[in-house]
């Protein structure tokens, strides 16, 4: 490092930093460990580096994003995200580093909030893949990055993989970065090719992230999460209510423009939708009372707002499901977990909402609410937005049986694992069930 450092004197810093990009990093105030220096002279085609959280993956990648842009003219890079406020993180990362030296500033042309042009005719632009890759269609890139890939739809990648159809013979590069989310989808797929080069990088690679901060993030978190989120560990989906790849499906970025999932400077409540209201409320303050707010077009539901609070009293849950009402002009329907707590509420909320119905989570109960959710998002009438930790409950949900049959829905029997996001997700969309081509209400169970 001390050599490559020494070497970027004035009159042969810019044939340094072409040629060499750990002297690229070293020239913006960067100095790799060695984990990260191993991917950032990487130059293979396609690369995939899993990892835990807080490894300077953004950073890297970043880097290596700028230093292709200028070392050869003409260079389309893409940093593409599940949604543009993701992409948007690494695009920052890279404005930053460019802006850092005069030497670098020197060689653009022209900025966006989502793009940057140089002066050798090279550009960087920030995309969200969204749910179907439509804002990547029609570019020509050399380089792609894939960020947070495990949570990017399959139907985005086959979106992304043809812009480097005609560059990828001539260095093209494809990139996925990220966290595991299962053992499915693309982001799997590429760890386990063998025509990928791989990188694995764990929480505590990274010299500057303590001892006592990863045990206190174990005692918060489940034992799976710990392993996905902080070892970069690919969980089995044996056990698993929902694959992963469904999971990533339905879900939305909130600056979405495309319709029917266009809420971006929505005004609620919109002209001829239903809404839905599904309150799981915390049990003997272990949870969270979460509120789920769905609409209904006639043909799908989209989960408009999510609201989570904890160590509440009753009364704030009262009063938070009638402002609730207020805002979207009175739901058509309410429904309410009773069980536990919950009893209280209904009573209290019913008699001032009567369109309120209570849900004692029995299994039978548990087993038709999920059932229900199952066939929504399998239809494709479900959506719902990024929120990572509603995703990350999802993918948690386990199945089992009971000795006559009946499905069992729930979270994994460990320490601080939750259901509560999901339960409020399944209650506000259990209003109607899909029977054939059309939806009905159907004949809900005795309570």
């Amino acid at each position: 490092m001390t050599k490559k450092a020494n070497s970027l004197q004035p009159r042969n810093a810019i044939k340094t930093i072409l040629d060499d990009v750990t002297a690229f990093a070293f020239c913006l105030h960067f100095q790799p460990y060695p984990y990260q220096q191993a991917f950032l002279e990487d130059e293979h085609q396609k690369i995939v580096w899993v990892c835990g959280r807080q490894v300077g993956k953004t950073t890297c990648a970043a880097i290596k994003s700028v230093w292709q842009a200028i070392r050869a003219p003409n260079q389309i890079i893409l940093i593409v995200s599940p949604t543009q406020r993701q992409s948007g993180i690494m695009f920052w990362r890279v404005r930053e580093l460019t802006n850092q030296r005069e030497l670098i500033r020197n060689l653009l042309t022209r900025e966006t909030l989502t793009a940057l042009y140089f002066k050798n005719g090279s550009e960087i632009h920030s995309l969200p893949a969204g749910r179907t890759g439509e804002t990547i269609r029609g570019y020509k890139a050399n380089h792609i990055y894939v960020d947070e890939a495990a949570y990017v739809p399959s139907k985005a990648f086959t979106a992304i993989k043809p812009s480097l159809a005609t560059t990828y013979g001539s260095h093209g590069t494809l990139t996925f970065l990220g966290t595991p989310f299962g053992m499915n989808g693309d982001f799997w797929e590429a760890w386990n090719s063998p025509t990928f080069t791989k990188h694995h990088a764990v929480s505590a690679d990274n010299p500057l992230i303590t001892p006592e901060y990863l045990v206190d993030a174990a005692k918060h978190t489940s034992d799976a999460e710990y392993r996905q989120e902080y070892l970069g560990d690919f969980l089995s989906n044996a056990n698993n209510f929902l694959p992963r790849t469904l999971i990533n499906a339905c879900t939305y970025d909130p600056e979405c423009l495309e319709e029917p999932l266009n809420l971006v400077n929505a005004e609620f409540p919109r002209a001829n939708k239903d809404y839905y209201l599904g309150v799981d409320v915390a049990r003997f303050g272990l949870d969270e009372t979460v509120y789920t707010v769905a609409e209904y077009d006639g043909a799908r539901y989209i989960i408009v707002e999510i609201q989570a609070t904890s160590q509440k009293p009753m009364t704030d849950v009262m009063g938070r499901v009638k402002a609730l009402n207020q805002k979207y002009k009175g739901f058509k329907r309410i429904y309410v977990d009773e069980s536990g707590m919950g009893g209280g509420v209904l009573d209290e909320v019913r008699e001032t909402l009567p369109e309120t119905q209570g849900v004692a989570f029995t299994l039978e109960n548990k087993e038709a609410l999920y059932k229900n959710l199952e066939r929504l998002m399998e239809k494709g009438l479900l959506y719902y937005p990024q929120n990572k930790r509603l995703i990350a409950q999802l993918a948690a949900l386990e199945k089992g049986y009971t000795s006559n049959g009946h499905l069992k829905v729930g979270h994994p029997d460990t320490p601080n694992a939750h259901d509560d996001l999901t339960d409020s997700l399944a209650l506000a969309v259990y209003a109607h069930a899909y029977e054939g081509k059309a939806y009905v209400l159907p004949a809900l169970p005795k309570w």
